[in-house]
């Protein structure tokens, strides 16, 4: 059976350029196929890898582990706390994670938004972490719009205007903008110095479609959306990364490891010894048919005939991910 261990590493040639002592690493990764790049971000590399559709249904898998055993019939939308940056051209998305959010920052400002909308009978709550928001609604409601992670600095007035086509959500998210406005925990940050929660960004609606078919695998990595995925999916999760080649070892099927760090940087030492060396090995010994490295600028395939490509310097490699990386930052 072919399988495939697939590595999500946004953050990998970035911190492989910037090191110091990277001539090891980049030695071994000069022997894959490399191949220009399509990964965007993180969220939609895994929608893609699970096979959801047009975001979906993410609301419900999501759900499904932040609030376990009271999910059924009942159709969720995703409300995330946002920060969006306006100035003469365009409007900017920042999602919470970026301009950070305490707990009792979300409490009190889903206790504001929530008191503000009695009279609507709309009502926000928050899973088991401050930036997930969420909406029970009547009705599945699939707008096609990004997680606001995906969206992360980028201009979004073209979801804004799908936004605005949607009728009673265009009129709650801009009563939710105004109460956001005036909110006191919104007035503190502000005060100190940081960027307001000033919106709510509604995605992950509509009714979540099943995973592709896949043989039973797993998925790696200390994230939520990923975690909800497989659970989703009905395959292992775990959120050590360094349980890789014990999994390698003992059990068949696809894999997905996602290597993210919002820091941006990566401790190559530890990606060479705990996910890249476990994944050539098993490539080695049969126990997979292709090693998959997706980043910013370049896709790296590994093949069993990859073990022979000694010929192959990781200065040359160094040099092309360096031009492709510089082509990626132009687009």
């Amino acid at each position: 059976m072919s399988t495939r261990l697939d590595i999500i590493a946004p953050h990998l040639l970035t911190s492989l350029l910037q090191a110091e002592r990277a001539a090891p690493l980049a030695r071994l990764l000069a022997r894959a196929d490399l191949t220009p790049s399509t990964f965007t971000d993180v969220d939609t590399a895994l929608m893609q890898w699970f096979g959801l559709e047009d975001w979906a249904g993410v609301g419900a898998v999501t759900a499904a582990l932040d609030f376990e055993g009271c999910v059924d019939a009942v159709h969720w939308l995703r409300a995330d706390p946002v920060h969006l940056r306006a100035d003469a051209t365009r409007v900017v998305l920042f999602d919470a994670e970026a301009v950070g959010l305490a707990d009792d920052e979300s409490n009190a400002l889903l206790a504001h938004l929530n008191a503000g909308l009695a009279d609507d009978e709309s009502h926000f709550e928050r899973g088991s972490g401050p930036t997930r928001w969420y909406m029970r609604v009547a009705e599945p409601q699939s707008l096609g719009l990004a997680s606001p992670r995906a969206l992360r600095g980028r201009p979004v007035e073209d979801s804004l205007d799908a936004l605005r086509r949607s009728g009673a959500l265009r009129r709650l998210m801009t009563e939710a903008q105004m109460l956001l406005y005036e909110a006191p925990s919104n007035l503190a940050r502000a005060a100190n110095g940081h960027a307001p929660i000033n919106s709510v960004w509604f995605w992950g609606g509509g009714v979540p479609s099943r995973s592709r078919a896949r043989p039973a695998g797993a998925a790696l990595g200390d994230d939520l959306l990923l975690a909800a995925c497989a659970r989703h999916a009905g395959i292992a999760y775990g959120r050590d990364a360094a349980a890789l080649d014990l999994h390698l070892q003992t059990h068949s099927g696809d894999v997905l490891l996602l290597d993210h760090l919002d820091a941006g940087t990566v401790d190559l030492l530890r990606f060479e010894r705990d996910i890249l060396a476990p994944g050539l090995r098993a490539l080695r010994r049969g126990r997979l048919s292709r090693v998959v490295i997706q980043g910013h600028g370049l896709e790296l395939a590994f093949t069993p005939a990859a073990r022979w490509r000694l010929w192959r310097r990781g200065a040359q490699f160094l040099a092309t991910a360096r031009a492709r990386l510089g082509a990626h930052a132009e687009l």
